[in-house]
C-alpha cells in the first residue's frame, strides 16, 4: 500500500467502510474485486447518511 494511503485506512478501518477479509488480515497489497468496490462505496455511503 502506498505511504499515502495510510491514513484514510486508518480512518476507514473503524468507521466500517473497510473490514479487511474474514480472518482479519487487510491484504493491501491485492487487486480490489468489484464486488469489494461496490461493498466499500455502498458503506462509505452509508456513513455519510446518504
Amino acid at each position: 500500500m502506498p505511504s499515502w494511503a495510510n491514513s484514510s485506512v486508518d480512518k476507514a478501518l473503524p468507521a466500517g467502510i473497510l473490514s479487511g477479509y474474514e480472518d482479519g488480515a487487510f491484504r493491501a497489497g491485492r487487486e480490489t474485486t468489484r464486488g469489494e468496490a461496490a461493498a466499500m462505496i455502498y458503506k462509505l455511503l452509508a456513513a455519510l447518511g446518504i
